[in-house]
This record gives structure tokens, sequence and C-alpha cells, in this order.
């Protein structure tokens, strides 16, 4: 749930207005600008007072009475928009006082200034070169907005100018004044559009059409016998057969219009015979006129069966998705976003295009089999399903809440923009409380509660089923999996079970989720992508935890010649691997076996680890990698039987493999590995990823020196006195460290930021330090020339395991990754330090650090 901002980025949402007059007039001593001390930038910061008016967050609130004389005042004010509220003054001198307004827990010091400090004020004549043009609000030229010389017209009223500003380059601010009545206002040019507001609701300007006729049109036009969104007029293009058009001609006369359009060598001629403000006839050039009617919010239920089923390619091969797309009055112009989950490494992943000046864009996304999506989540925020070759066309006005999608498979994306399955799961505040005690119960009592919440959803769903009762089928099967989906991935949360003994959940609890969720999976699965949340924790659940023991893999370098050894010394170590072996079945034998080892063997054994401890720990963990793909292989064979699944599945293991090693496959291993999945895409991504590595591992560092030698200090072990000699080269800088792991995805994640950060970071004194924790060698090499981790301000490095260890422990590192920021004295400032994801945040902190 988004918390609600009081930052002044969001203040383009705001133009409060007040018309009724006011009881009483303020003293003159209260009125001008107070700027609220110990306030930070970019919050609300100052108040305006005039006679009869006071600017309580934003909103100019009207004076409905005045009681007290200097220096204490109480102001009771009110808001159309937003109710009463108190103020009480204390003044201390004709500058400063104390203010309270109802909702503070204290009273807060303000100081009268003649103007605010972050403004740029402007000669009030200079507004209507600032946002020049004329405005129309809801598509109706009589409800226009503009400036012209010292006034604001808007409302059908003329507001004079008092004084304009440009405030943070964010946004332009003014307040106006009509008679007794006053105004403050925010206003914020977004691309193409004006955003203001009034009586505390937003709204959303478009620039006057140059031709005036296409407000006889304006808007979205379908053809009610299919129920199809056919024609979109606006003032700067059409909309036709999922692309974008220009007016070569477009003329009104007594409801009658003729209308030119072009498209590169195409063009369309339109005959028009508008019957009422929402029906018109249209003939497309020699074709029959044809009715149209305006669309509303969204478009009606369709009046016919569609029982095609979604697409199933099977995942053979990758296709692309394409969506051309249209936001009208947009909040902000930042890239459209289209979030799925990659179906061969198994990850969340976005894909973007600009959006232009108007508001237009074209997304292509690469897809593999029918898939879900989220459409501009924290924007447009809908969810849909997507089939690889198919266009669409998609528009969202912002203003209206018009949504539409037209192009291939039309009817699945308007039902879906009718009923969004999340709905389902909307709760009230008191169910809000009823979900909090959900979250804590466990067991069968869990159970029960979800499958009570499932049923619910569907009922839910059941009810709109009863109001659209032709629903397609496809629509049908995506929300009735979509819900059990939904519930299936809580119900295999892990983080109630005590993973250290291996808990468990009861066997009823787990008949349930394997009979019900597990055994009839949604096809294809990626149609709801809680489906692969919840299976993967299935499996994962299932799974046998794996070790590997230093002691077996000093035995087998030994036994394959990487490590030299006089046959005591093999013997020793044999026997002490038996030893811890049979250990973890039979205590008795391994207590007894133990007896035969002889102190000169125990000592025998201890010394070669302590020499070769980096090549085992090195070996143990590929060794631990190599059978976590077999166990991976293995596990999806006896429990996945749809072929498809359990292929996607070992190719995200096969990719998980790669990823985290940075090493190709050696000898005839890759071949294996490509006899696990059967579709040919799949095979392609892992080929292609084992050519990317090979070719890395063959190329050079950018940058070698980065990669830092430690032996002069492999003696060292005091934790403190080790990172002190490790800053000590880079002493009067600032040092940003990071505790890292090869085998960490998030630690992965993070590394494709650090470029951006090292670019806001350009030309000032920092060093980027980075501690490898548990990463073999040559692992650790490839990474860093992989994600280009060098530079001369860069150092690496990969410490004994017990000096990291001790590291770790000293500094308090308990999760990776983990960023600290060190001062340019050698001291720690924060362990909590902004990521790489976080440039901006990151070059804040470090700015702060070099001024000091």
């Amino acid at each position: 749930m988004m918390k609600r901002s009081v930052k002044l980025s969001i203040l383009f949402v705001l133009l409060f207005c007040v018309y009724a007059k006011s009881a009483d007039k303020l003293p003159a001593k209260l009125r001008g600008l107070w700027l609220i001390e110990s306030t930070a930038k970019g919050n609300w910061d100052a108040f305006t007072i005039v006679d009869n008016h006071v600017e309580y967050f934003y909103d100019l609130y009207r004076v409905d009475s005045v009681s007290g004389s200097a220096p204490k005042y109480q102001v009771w004010l009110s808001s159309k928009a937003k109710g009463k509220v108190s103020l009480r003054v204390e003044l201390s001198s004709d500058s400063t006082g104390a203010f309270q307004f109802g909702a503070w827990d204290k009273p807060r010091t303000c100081k009268l200034v003649a103007k605010h400090p972050d403004m740029t004020y402007f000669p009030v004549e200079q507004a209507q070169k600032k946002i020049a043009g004329e405005w129309i609000f809801a598509d109706k030229p009589a409800n226009a907005f503009f400036i012209k010389g010292k006034q604001v017209v808007m409302d059908g009223q003329k507001w004079d100018i008092q004084w304009f500003g440009d405030y943070l380059n964010r946004e332009y601010r003014a307040l106006l004044k009509n008679k007794n009545s006053y105004r403050l206002a925010y206003l914020t040019l977004k691309g193409k559009n004006l955003r203001v507001a009034a009586e505390g609701t937003s709204r959303n300007y478009s620039p006057k059409a140059k031709n005036p006729a296409v407000y006889e049109l304006l808007g979205n036009w379908y053809e009610p016998k299919a129920n199809t969104w056919t024609f979109g007029f606006f003032e700067d293009f059409a909309i036709y057969n999922n692309e974008f058009w220009d007016y070569q001609g477009l003329t009104f006369s007594r409801n009658k219009g003729k209308v030119t359009l072009t498209k590169g060598t195409k063009m369309i001629n339109l005959s028009i015979e508008k019957k009422s403000d929402s029906i018109m006839l249209l003939r497309a050039g020699n074709h029959l006129a044809q009715e149209y009617k305006r669309v509303g919010r969204t478009l009606p239920a369709y009046a016919s069966n569609d029982d095609t089923p979604f697409k199933d390619t099977h995942f053979q091969q990758i296709d692309t998705a394409y969506i051309t797309g249209y936001l009208r009055n947009a909040p902000n112009l930042e890239p459209f976003r289209i979030s799925r989950i990659n179906v061969i490494k198994g990850n969340e992943e976005d894909v973007y295009a600009d959006v232009d000046s108007l508001g237009r864009f074209l997304i292509k996304v690469p897809l593999l089999n029918s898939q879900q999506v989220f459409l501009d989540w924290g924007r447009t925020g809908k969810i849909d399903v997507l089939e690889p070759g198919e266009h669409y066309f998609l528009y969202h006005d912002f203003g209206s809440g018009q949504y539409l999608m037209m192009g291939d498979n039309a009817r699945l994306h308007n039902e879906l923009a009718n009923y969004q399955p999340y709905d389902a799961f909307a709760r009230s505040r008191e169910e809000d409380k009823r979900r909090a005690e959900v979250d804590k119960m466990q067991g069968m009592d869990y159970l029960e509660a979800k499958t009570a919440e499932l049923k619910k959803a569907n009922a839910f769903f059941a009810d709109h089923l009863k109001r659209t009762p032709l629903l397609s089928t496809k629509t049908k099967y995506f929300v009735r999996n979509f819900n059990r989906y939904y519930i299936a991935s809580d119900l295999m949360r892990r983080f109630d079970l005590n993973m250290q003994p291996r808990e468990r959940f009861p066997a009823k609890y787990m008949a349930y989720v394997k009979d019900s969720l597990f055994a009839n999976p949604v096809k294809p699965y990626t149609l709801v992508r809680d489906f692969t949340l919840f299976s993967r924790a299935y499996v994962q659940y299932l799974k046998e935890d794996l070790s590997v023991s230093h002691l077996e893999t000093l035995l087998r370098l030994i036994n394959n010649g990487s490590i030299l050894a006089s046959e005591e010394e093999k013997k020793a170590v044999q026997l002490s691997w038996q030893i811890d072996s049979i250990g973890e079945t039979d205590s008795v034998r391994a207590k007894k076996l133990a007896k035969s080892l002889t102190p000169a063997q125990s000592k025998l054994e201890g010394n070669l680890r302590t020499k070769y401890q980096p090549m085992i720990t090195d070996a143990a963990t590929e060794i631990l990698w190599s059978n976590m793909l077999e166990a991976d292989f293995t596990i999806h064979r006896e429990l996945i039987p749809d072929e498809d699944i359990r292929n996607s599945y070992n190719v995200q293991a096969i990719m998980n493999y790669l990823e985290s090693t940075r090493r190709p496959f050696e000898g005839g291993k890759l071949e294996a590995v490509l006899s696990e999945v059967k579709s040919p895409a799949f095979q392609t991504s892992i080929r292609d990823y084992q050519s990317f590595l090979l070719k890395k591992a063959s190329t050079d560092f950018a940058y070698a020196a980065s990669l830092k030698n430690t032996d002069h200090l492999k003696s060292s072990k005091d934790a403190d006195s080790l990172f002190k000699a490790l800053l000590a080269p880079y002493k009067g800088k600032v040092v940003y460290v990071d505790f890292w792991g090869t085998w960490c995805g998030p630690c992965r994640d993070e590394m494709k930021y650090v470029a951006k950060a090292k670019e806001v970071l350009k030309g000032k004194d920092v060093i980027f330090m980075y501690f490898a924790n548990s990463s073999p060698e040559i692992t650790w090499k490839n990474m860093i020339k992989e994600m280009d981790l060098t530079g001369e301000n860069v150092v690496h490095y990969r410490l004994p395991e017990a000096q990291q260890s001790m590291l770790e422990r000293r500094l308090s590192v308990h999760s990776f990754p983990t960023y600290m920021l060190v001062d340019k004295a050698g001291n720690i400032s924060t362990t909590k330090a902004p990521r790489p994801s976080n440039p901006d945040e990151l070059a804040n902190k470090v700015d702060d650090l070099l001024k000091e």
C-alpha cells in the first residue's frame, strides 16, 4: 500500500480555490509569507496569509472568525474541499511567531519573509510566456484556461495575478485574486499537457486544437455490432487499425464532416454524419456507412460467445508482442514499463519504451508463450495476458479513466480492463485486521482460512459472471486460475517454518497443495504469474539440503593429482573422511573408527587442509554447484510430469548454475545438460551464454591492478588492524565498501547499477572497495570481468576465509550485499549506505562526507 507523500514534487496535482467571501479579516501584522523553520526543503515549508484567507498544506482556507488580540490570536478556517481547521498564533516579534494548526502536535516557529528563498519570482506579465497558449479541460472548448496580460482566465472567470514564480524548477506557483476571493495555484507542464486542479480535485488541460472541428469527433468510437473499438480522434492525430494517423483534412458543418487521414503512403477518406453527440454514421472510402458509438469508460460487455483457447507454443521459439499506445493526460512521461517473469532465467524482468511528448509509445515484448504481465505498474497499473506474435493498441486517459485495447485478442484485454483480478482480494479495514490475524496462523488453521479466501474470490467473480454471462472462455480460464495460484503462492510461504530442524507442513496440508494445486497446473504455466512463484516454492520445499565436506573435497583433489600428497598423508585424509561421513548416520561406529586415527595422522590431515585451504574451498564450492544442478534435474524428473514446465525449470537451473559460477561447462558436460531441455529456444540460450563465458574467460582485465594481493597481511588476526591496513592507502578519500559474494543473486543484481553509480561520482575522491565472501577465484575473476568492475578507483579483496569471516563479524555484516561508507579519516560513517541502484542518494551521502 502506498503511503501518502508530502513532497512538493507532486504539487502539480493541486490547484486549490475558494469562492465564498470571508466573515473576518486578519490583522495586517499576520499577513504575508511565513517560513516554517526546521522543515526539509521540498516539503510543505511555508504558508501564505492574505486578508481573509490562510494557506494550510497547499490549500487556501477561508477565515470564518478571528478572536484575541496581539500577540495571541485564535483563527477558525474552512475549506470547501477540506472542511474546517483551527490556527493558534502567538507572535514574539513583528517577524517571528509560534503557529499551531489543528493537526499539529505542537506549535512551530515561523518567520515572516518577503519572498520564498526557493522561489524564483517573475514579473506577472511574464506568466503568459511561461504558460503560453489556450488550454482545454474535459475536451470542452468552453472549459478554457489561459493567461493574458496580468490575468488568468479559468472557469469563465478572470483572476488577477498577485505574484508568479517557479519553485525549485518543479512547478509554477501563483497567487490569484478575484474581488474578495483568492486562489493559490500550482501549475505544471507535463509534455503537451498542463496539470491544474479545482477545489482539491486534479484537472488535466490539453492544448486547444489548431482545428476546432476536431471537437465534433474528439474521443474514441466503437462499432456496436462487433463491439470493436475502431477509431479515435484527437487534437494532433487519429487512431485506426492499431496505428497513429495524421490529419490531411478535417471539416465539419451542421453535423456533417469529412476527414482525410494519412499514414505514409496510405490514405483514408471518411464521410461522417453525427446523429447525436454519442452516435454517428461513418463511411470509409466507397464502403457502406456504418453506425459508431462513442465509447464510455470501457467497452460494453460482449454479446456473443467466444471459446477460443489461449495460444500454447510449448516454448519452442521466442516471438514478440507489440503494443502501440497513447497515454492521454498522463501524470508523467516516464518510460512505459511491462513486467513479467523471464522464463529462461526465472527472474522478474522489465521491458521499457520511451513515451513521446504527446504520450505515444511502441513497446516490444519478447515472449516464449502466452504470459501474464503487469502493464505500466505504478501508473497505468493493469494486469493483462500477452500472446507471442500479436499486435495491440492501448489507450488510457488518466483524466477520465477510459481504458481500451484494439488489435489481436482485443476482447480478452477489454474484458480484463472491466475486471481486474486483484479486485476480488481487495479488503476493507476490518478485513485487513482479519488478514493480519490469518497471517499469524499456522498449519491447518492457515489452510482453512486461505481456502475460505479462495472461495470468496471465486464468489466475487461469479457475481461478475452474472452481470456479464457471455464472458470469453479465455477470461474465465485466466481469472479462475489467477484466484487459485494467488492463494497457492501464500500457502507455500516458508517463512513460518523453522528451517534449521527442517520443520514441515502437516501431511494433510501438503496433500491439498499437491492434489488441488500442483497436480493440475494452468496451461501454459506462464499464463498466471503466481503459478511460477507457487510451484518453485513447492519444489524447493521438497528438495533435500546439500553440502560438500572439505575432507571429501581434499581427498578428491589428492586423487585427481591437483594436490600432491604422500601415501601417509593420503591414508590420513581417507580415514578422516570415513570417520566424518560415517558419523552422519552411525555415531557409535564413527567413534570406534576414530580410535584408529593416530595423532600423527590427524596432524598430517590438518596440515594439508591448512596449506591448501583456498584451493579446497574453491573446489568444494564448485562441487556443490554441480551437485545442486544434478539434484535439480532429478527432483524435476520426479515431481513434474508436464514436459513444458520441467524443461522450463531445468533451463532456469542451468542458467542459475552458469550465472552463479560464471564458468562455462567443460568437456561433454554442455551436451549432457542440453539433453535435459527439449526446447530449441532454451538450448540456444544456454549455448549463447556458454559462448559468452568462454569469450570472457579469454579476455584480460580492463584494469588488472584493481585486484589486490593481500599476502603481506596473511598473518593478521585482528579485524580492526586488518581493516585499517586495507583502508590506509586511501586516506583522504571517501571509501564505498561492498560486502558481496559471487553466489549472491541480490549482489549480482546490484552490480548492474555500478556503472551508473560510478558515473554520478566521476571526478570525486571516492574509492569503490569490494570484499568477496566465499567466492571461488575463477568465478570471482570472471564476474569482475563480465560486469566491468575495475578501474583506477576500484579495489577488490578476496581474503582468506578466516580473515573474511573475522572482518564480517567485527563489522556486523549479517546479510549480502552490505554497503558501508568510510570517511576521509578512515572512520566508518554508516553501515547502511545507499545501494548502487540508488545513485543519487549515494552521491549526496558521498558529497556530505567530502565536505567534512
